[in-house]
């Protein structure tokens, strides 16, 4: 088998054998959301149990592939497989006219069946996981006799279902069909699982409204190690958005802040300022950073750390997502205080006016901003609370253990029901 393995022992905290986990990429260098949180769920699985890591990629010198293995430790082999075309015109046909959504077609390959078939003979794998439920059919495809867990970032229904409402025309429709066809993958495959892991309690609730459906909550952590508090360092009147700019959900949300709240901030306060940061962005949306007063588009950063340091505020505007914001876990685990719409805080048990302030509605969000721009004891408060939930809860150490947990019920399962 083609890959690469550092020669560490796992640290076997219960019996059983290797693991394969499947993803449509390799989640490095960690970042986006995604990445994070894939990385970290691999590395406390890799800390557990051989793993073998099979995902699409191009790395043909395999120097990314070694830098990711020791990045994440354990005991890890990473094999990658040529990734597909996405979005093809014949893909995009399957994807409406077949009850497979079009996210299954874009990672379907012959070249990664076989090679997910040969790791699982050369491994003995005995547990499977699917990052994304739309990778999940290559186990049913491979007739996997393991049990298998689903690693949810969103609910992939849910996120499609609130992108077609801010469409039109042929767009939206096609977006409508595709959340129809996820709404009945996941109905499918969510019963098949072992386990279903999900970012929050209200993706759990949904999860188990399938019938024979077992959700556990795995929340999206941080490293708070990592994020030294800066409540010393921030720039008066400074804002701050930062997260992937070619991920949907950030544009618009930026997009509405823009256009819709931010000038009224600085008609009220022209001092106030926004920083932009995050990589991928679409021209357009430059242009428009570029256009607007007091707006500094800064693209991709070294380090966030650096740009929450000097944040007044960190401004999560998100009208459409899924899962948990990864994005807000960072901002108050930096000690910075976080002013979000309801569904860019969904699934995060974060106090209202006490950890972090969730307005909906351009007047109400702006309201918010311009209070806490005002009254700087407030704002430390804020910031205080919520590094303090963050560390309590949210710690990829703590989440580890959780991992830990699952792992080994998941395999002991597994095994009392092969005796029987």
């Amino acid at each position: 088998m083609s890959g690469v393995a550092e020669d560490i022992a796992p640290h076997g905290d219960s019996p059983g054998g290797a693991v394969v986990v499947i993803a449509n990429r390799l989640p490095f260098p960690v970042d986006d959301g995604w990445k994070t949180r894939t990385f970290h769920v691999l590395q406390q699985i890799a800390r557990r149990r051989p793993t073998t890591f099979v995902a699409f990629g191009r790395d043909p010198s395999g120097d990314t592939r070694s830098e990711f293995v020791r990045a994440v430790g354990g005991n890890l082999d990473v094999v990658l497989v040529p990734p597909p075309r996405q979005y093809t015109p014949w893909r995009l046909v399957l994807g409406a006219v077949t009850r497979t959504p079009v996210y299954v077609w874009n990672n379907s390959t012959g070249a990664f069946r076989e090679t997910l078939r040969s790791v699982i003979q050369e491994t003995g794998a005995s547990l499977g996981v699917a990052v994304c439920t739309f990778m999940y059919p290559y186990f049913r495809q491979v007739r996997f006799s393991g049990p298998v867990i689903i690693d949810t970032h969103n609910i992939d229904s849910h996120l499609m279902r609130r992108y077609a409402r801010y469409l039109s025309g042929p767009r939206r429709w096609y977006a409508t069909g595709t959340a129809s066809r996820l709404a009945e993958l996941e109905a499918r495959v969510f019963p098949e699982a072992r386990e279903v892991w999900v970012c929050s309690s209200k993706e759990q609730r949904h999860v188990e409204a399938h019938d024979g459906t077992r959700g556990i909550v795995v929340p999206n952590g941080v490293d708070c190690s990592s994020f030294a508090e800066a409540a010393q360092s921030e720039v008066a009147h400074r804002l701050l958005f930062f997260g992937t700019l070619n991920y949907l959900p950030n544009q618009d949300g930026l997009r509405y802040f823009l256009e819709d709240v931010f000038p009224h901030l600085r008609q009220e306060n022209p001092g106030i300022h926004l920083r932009v940061v995050g990589r991928g962005a679409p021209r357009n949306l430059v242009e428009l950073c570029q256009a607007t007063p007091g707006v500094e588009y800064v693209g991709l950063v070294p380090d966030i750390r650096s740009e929450l340091a000097g944040a007044a505020i960190v401004v999560v505007p998100l009208r459409i997502g899924g899962g948990t914001r990864l994005k807000i876990l960072e901002a108050l685990a930096a000690g910075r205080p976080v002013v979000s719409t309801t569904i860019g805080a969904e699934g995060l048990p974060l106090r209202n006016g006490e950890q972090i302030v969730i307005a909906d509605g351009a007047p109400a969000f702006g309201r918010e901003i311009l209070g806490l721009i005002d009254d700087s004891s407030r704002r430390h408060r804020l910031a205080a609370a919520g590094r303090a939930a963050v560390r309590a809860d949210y710690d990829w150490t703590a989440v580890g253990q959780t991992i830990g947990v699952r792992l080994h019920k998941t395999v002991e399962n597994a095994s009392a029901g092969a005796s029987t």
